[in-house]
């Protein structure tokens, strides 16, 4: 974990340019979503790094906040108006808050765009080339190197109109199968909207958790599952 946290320390005053900031708009196609209650040291880099990568696709951004942390949020942002910003909680909330919220039909209807980035402090990307994974209905980083798998939601591209499709078709039977939200997704893709499921060879080029992809334009939570240091120095490898 040190080279982790010496990548954290490197990055730690990065700065996406103000232009990119302002130029963020309130609604959009696209949209970015965090939720983040906690005050937490890395948040500045996050979203930082998300808004400098993503700007090009003319992403909104919706940062879920507690009332703990909202003065971390504002001083990051600087306030701009053109950020969306939604206090959910008054301090630290819970997985199972988390998972019900990104398994309900409210949550995507709440937000006007036809795809979502949902990503966590614990992710980041690397590099361009999103616009390849636009088209797909969910795709995140595969948890097993095998077809059919669940991908992960940390860092995840998501179609809204399939989403809300997935939960009526699943029902409240298969939320209560599939407790955790990304695999929920991932099995309501596969089985509904094959067409839009990608290719495990895809989902690698999208983001590396489990498993090491050098091609991966993302990263979530790789630390306990990439060992070997080249590769572990190659996701924290950012090219601007």
């Amino acid at each position: 974990m040190a080279d982790v946290e010496a990548f954290y320390l490197k990055n730690k005053t990065f700065k996406a340019a103000d232009i990119l900031w302002n130029n963020i708009p309130k609604i959009s196609d696209n949209a970015a979503v965090i939720f983040e209650p906690r005050i937490y040291p890395n948040f500045s880099f996050t979203l930082n790094n998300f808004v400098h990568f993503l700007s090009e696709h003319n992403f909104s951004f919706y940062i879920f906040h507690s009332k703990e942390n909202e003065k971390q949020v504002m001083d990051i942002t600087k306030g701009r108006q053109n950020i969306n910003y939604i206090c959910f909680s008054e301090g630290n909330s819970t997985r199972d808050i988390y998972n019900d919220t990104l398994k309900s039909v409210e949550f995507y209807e709440s937000i006007p765009c036809k795809r979502m980035l949902i990503f966590q402090t614990d992710s980041w990307i690397r590099t361009k080339g999103l616009e390849k994974f636009m088209d797909y209905g969910y795709i995140g980083a595969p948890h097993r190197n095998w077809e059919g798998t669940s991908m992960n939601g940390g860092l995840s591209l998501r179609n809204k109109q399939v989403c809300i499709d997935i939960i009526k078709k699943l029902g409240e039977e298969g939320k209560k199968t599939h407790h955790w939200e990304d695999t929920f997704f991932s099995v309501g893709c596969f089985e509904f909207f094959p067409e839009l499921y990608p290719t495990l060879d895809v989902a690698k080029q999208f983001s590396s958790e489990w498993m090491f992809d050098s091609r991966s334009i993302g990263t979530h939570k790789f630390w306990y599952t990439v060992i070997d240091p080249q590769q572990r120095k190659h996701l924290m490898t950012i090219t601007l």
